[in-house]
Parts: C-alpha cells; sequence; structure tokens
C-alpha cells in the first residue's frame, strides 16, 4: 500500500497542474488491473482526507461486485449516458469516508455512449473543480474501446496500467500510441507484481520497470 501512497502523492502533484481534476486509469487489454489500481488510488486519497469521485467507465463489464463496498449492479454512468438518470440517481455517497462512487450501471452501452462518454467527461472535470478533490476514472481497456480515448483526451491525467508477465511491451506501447493520437499523453505507468506488491514510474514515454515493492 505505500506505493499506492507515494503513487498518489506523485499524482497530485501534476494533477495540481492539469486542465482538471479528472485522473484516467487503463490498461491496455486487462480491465481488472485498472479497476484494481483506480479503487485503492481512490480509497487512499479519500483516507487522506480529501473529497474523492470514483466512477467505473468500464461499459461492457457491468459489474455486481465492485471494490469497498460499493454496489456494481445500482443504476450508474451507462443509465446516466442513456438519459434514463441524474448524477443525483447514480452518485452512491459514502461507500468509504470521502469516497463516492458511480458504476457502470444497468443499460446496455451502444454507439451512442462513446459521443455522450466524451460530453459526460467534461461535465466529470466540472464536479471535480466544485465538489470533489479529485475524479478517479476506472476505464475500459485503451486496445478494446473507442471510449476510453475519448474519456482519456479530456482527462488532467492519465495512469497506464500494466500486470508484470501478462501486459505485453508491444499492447503497452500501442496503447500509448493511441492515446498520443487522441491527444493525450500518459501521466505515469504503474506495474502490479501482484494483488499486494506494486510499483510505478512517472513518464510522458511509458516502460515496463519492476515494481519498487509494496
Amino acid at each position: 500500500m505505500e506505493s499506492i501512497r507515494s503513487l498518489n502523492a506523485a499524482l497530485q502533484f501534476r494533477i495540481a497542474g492539469a486542465q482538471n481534476r479528472l485522473l484516467l486509469v487503463a490498461s491496455p487489454a486487462r480491465p481488472s488491473d485498472a479497476l484494481f489500481i483506480a479503487s485503492n488510488l481512490a480509497a487512499v486519497t479519500a483516507d487522506s482526507g480529501r473529497r474523492v469521485l470514483w466512477v467505473d467507465a468500464d461499459l461492457r463489464k457491468r459489474r455486481r461486485a465492485v471494490p469497498h463496498g460499493a454496489a456494481g449492479g445500482e443504476r450508474g454512468l451507462s443509465d446516466l449516458l442513456a438519459g434514463n438518470a441524474k448524477e443525483s440517481d447514480v452518485i452512491q455517497r459514502g461507500v468509504l469516508p470521502n469516497l463516492d462512487f458511480i458504476g457502470a450501471g444497468q443499460h446496455a452501452p451502444g454507439s451512442d455512449h462513446i459521443a455522450a462518454s466524451v460530453s459526460f467527461c467534461e461535465r466529470l472535470g466540472r464536479l471535480g473543480q466544485s465538489h470533489y478533490d479529485l475524479v478517479v476514472v476506472s476505464a475500459a481497456p485503451v486496445l478494446e474501446a473507442a471510449e476510453t480515448l475519448g474519456f482519456a483526451a479530456h482527462a488532467g491525467a492519465i495512469l497506464l496500467v500494466a500486470r508484470s508477465g501478462k501486459t505485453r511491451l508491444d499492447d503497452l506501447g500501442e496503447a500509448a500510441r493511441r492515446l498520443a493520437h487522441a491527444g493525450a499523453t500518459v501521466t505515469a505507468v504503474s506495474v502490479i507484481e501482484s494483488d499486494r506488491q506494486y510499483g510505478w514510474s512517472l513518464s510522458s514515454r511509458p516502460s515496463i520497470q519492476r515494481p519498487a515493492g509494496a
């Protein structure tokens, strides 16, 4: 957990000078890795006394079970994008002290979600400026979901997540290339060695490095 705390401190420094307080967390091809890091970052930031909104934006998964006791099967982001709910309907408040949550939702995703996701990302940025110190978005894999690129173009910071022994260097490089083509720059790379050990590096040209320890 100490690596997450030091990563959080470094990211907060970068976000302080960014266009907004929106942090996008994504992996090239493994959605559970992004969820794992995003949920821990959100919890650590909230534990430090900052107000945090964590959003599960992987609309393809629509998980029923998510970390920290949040309810993944409730109405959420996909319902909001489809116009079936308002922000006040989908924000689960106080899943942890200082931590609110928006799940992926119940509505089946469609092609209209890509444009709507970009619009909602802009709204999230404004929400972060007015109500939260940080908005953490765990997104669908970069190489599989076009809407993740839309989110990335409007994020204040981007954390790309890899898993040692699982993530291919070619995939990591291709994910960074697609993000750059969408007008986004990777702020940092986090490498998961195991579910208790992970490391990170700040970089505009990501590369996998061995984690520094738990």
